[in-house]
């Protein structure tokens, strides 16, 4: 254990130091919404993964139905996101009564001319 005690990062500069700054595109990817492209990829997508966070702890639990089943309200700020039955457990649901943060792992298809690529996923913060 001695030879990783050095590794160990305490710190947000501690962790900056390791790596380099993202370029200017990237630093600013994260939106308050979704924009054009991440509804037609959230409209192609038949599961996701949705992530939400009480004081009891996290929960990612996965959603899946033919694609289109989530929709994008109009302010692209809410996701319409189906509830099915299933182990009745609810912890999502519980946890967005508490704390209404949610992010999503959305999966789809590759299109055609990406056709060297299996999947393709993304990553998306709602903001209710």
């Amino acid at each position: 254990m001695s030879d990783f005690e050095g590794s160990i990062v305490t710190s947000i500069d501690g962790l900056r130091t390791l790596y380099a700054q993202p370029i200017e595109r990237i630093a600013k990817k994260q939106l308050d919404h979704v924009n054009e492209a991440g509804r037609a990829f959230i409209a192609a997508s038949p599961f996701l993964v949705l992530a939400t966070a009480s004081q009891q702890g996290l929960d990612c639990s996965p959603k899946g139905d033919q694609p289109g089943f989530v929709e994008v309200a109009e302010d692209g700020r809410t996701l319409f996101i189906p509830d099915r039955r299933g182990n009745n457990r609810i912890d999502g649901l519980k946890n967005l009564v508490e704390d209404p943060r949610i992010s999503t792992l959305d999966a789809a298809e590759a299109a055609p001319s990406t056709a060297s690529k299996a999947d393709m996923c993304s990553a998306l913060a709602h903001v209710r």
